[in-house]
């Protein structure tokens, strides 16, 4: 009897405890950094054997480009040949008139549709009306974020 493989879905936590992100008022009052990491810790306890979640966490002081590029080398090595997914957490805070849920993809076919999946899931969390839906994006290679 063949034993399966654990799926791996790896949760980065935008931002680092120096560098915390934006602030959002009320009613969350906190950096996107500590409301992220408690997210995050939270989708860790529901690890299963069939889906294995394990939360990252940039390293301060590196400059952004290497703390991206240092964190996803170990979620990299963490997934290895497993079958595997990322999703790295964040928010921008509320300036009064924007509002809406995107989520980013790398633009692969396998990134697209998880990211489908991840969009409808927070437009039902979050009680979204459709001009709120600002959709799935495909994040170039070059951008921030």
């Amino acid at each position: 009897m063949t034993t399966k493989k654990a799926a791996k879905l790896a949760v980065i936590v935008g931002h680092n405890n120096r560098a915390q992100g934006a602030f959002s008022a009320s009613p969350l009052n906190m950096t996107e950094y500590v409301f992220n990491k408690s997210i995050a810790l939270d989708m860790e306890t529901m690890s299963t054997p069939e889906m294995e979640i394990e939360v990252f966490f940039r390293k301060a002081g590196l400059g952004y480009r290497k703390e991206i590029a240092e964190v996803y080398s170990r979620v990299d090595k963490w997934i290895g040949k497993s079958k595997g997914a990322t999703i790295e957490l964040h928010f921008n805070s509320f300036n009064g008139s924007s509002i809406g849920t995107e989520t980013l993809s790398s633009g692969t076919v396998e990134s697209l549709a998880f990211a489908e999946e991840v969009q409808e899931e927070l437009l039902s969390v979050l009680a979204r009306r459709k001009k709120a839906d600002r959709g799935v994006k495909i994040r170039g290679s070059k951008e921030r974020g």
